[in-house]
């Protein structure tokens, strides 16, 4: 009998993409090999993403796509509009099951011959940078954002899990290691709200926990809140040889009134000081950002404070979106006024 192969194909974020490699994994230790360029797959695997319309559109897309490419093949939908919409994911051709919640991943493998579900990931093929997912879901309420709706709640993964994670990936030759999470900031946060009687450990715990990991590599953060560059995070992160000083805090609009209406939870001067901060204590700290466009009632005036709050930031590089309402979210309402 022919060894099976597989097709993994990922839409949307770092997150999405370290969930797509541990899918992999499974697959390969469960006797599937990736299918070649030009080879037919049995198995076919969809991430989803539903941050914009245009995600959800190429969701569909591509899962059609992968059907038609590869004849006969069964299709598993995943990610976060195959939990928005399963319904819709599921009438789609040749689609075998629709993931709802990842949680439920390693029963859906489970049923196509794949019964030893990882804990974590050994490599991310290809790549000398690997991400490490350390923490799922979002308790925050930004009204344009659907992602607390589809990754509910918060979940941080074991420090010991994370820290055995990142030594093989850098005994495997990766020499760049990405922190990534839905709100990373938000790092052992339940945790501490709980009764546990444990000391805190947060992500800056974390990041010291795995400078000490021997080795040639280097590590990166993803996202982060401004609100959740504290002194004591700062003072952590000056004093690490592994990690590289460029920080990812996402302002998304240089407005006082936008980002009310944003339900964001800074104020642009506290915006502005935390990247000072941070341009105190370390050695010429690189930033990038994003920045929502067009969102519900912005007037000429209002883009232009975030133009202006841009240029005092002195970002290395903003990454620009236009506004997508999404269904469900305070901000289409807005929108459709």
């Amino acid at each position: 009998m022919s060894q099976p192969t597989c097709r993994l194909v990922t839409l949307g974020c770092k997150v999405n993409q370290y969930e797509t490699e541990l899918v992999k994994e499974a697959l390969v230790r469960g006797g599937y090999r990736e299918a070649g360029e030009d080879e037919n797959a049995d198995l076919c695997v969809v991430n989803t993403c539903t941050v914009t319309a245009t995600g959800d559109s190429k969701g569909r897309q591509l899962i059609g796509q992968v059907g038609r490419e590869n004849p006969g093949a069964r299709t598993i939908g995943m990610g976060c509009y195959a939990t928005r919409e399963p319904e819709t994911l599921a009438k789609l051709p040749n689609v075998l099951e629709v993931v709802e919640d990842k949680r439920e991943l390693p029963d859906v493998l489970a049923r196509v011959g794949v019964n030893d579900f990882p804990t974590g990931i050994s490599t991310f093929e290809g790549r000398r940078r690997a991400y490490v997912k350390v923490q799922d879901g979002c308790i925050l309420n930004c009204t344009y954002c659907i992602i607390p709706q589809v990754r509910p709640g918060l979940r941080s993964r074991p420090p010991q899990d994370i820290q055995q994670e990142v030594r093989r990936l850098v005994d495997n030759g990766h020499k760049e290691i990405v922190l990534c999470g839905i709100h990373l900031g938000h790092y052992g946060v339940e945790a501490t709200r709980g009764r546990s009687g444990r000391p805190p450990f947060r992500l800056a715990h974390l990041i010291e926990a795995l400078d000490r990991i021997p080795g040639d590599w280097r590590m990166r953060l993803s996202s982060i809140e401004a609100a959740e560059i504290s002194p004591d995070f700062v003072k952590v992160v000056a004093s690490t040889e592994k990690l590289c000083p460029h920080f990812h805090p996402s302002l998304q609009s240089g407005s006082r009134n936008v980002l009310l209406r944003m339900k964001r939870r800074y104020s642009l001067d506290m915006f502005l000081d935390k990247m000072e901060l941070l341009r105190e204590k370390l050695d010429n700290p690189a930033f990038s950002t994003d920045v929502i466009v067009g969102f519900p009632g912005e007037t000429d005036a209002e883009f232009q404070e975030t133009l202006d709050v841009c240029r005092r930031a002195g970002f290395m590089k903003i990454h620009v979106f236009p506004f997508s309402a999404r269904k469900g979210t305070p901000a289409a309402d807005l929108d459709d006024q």
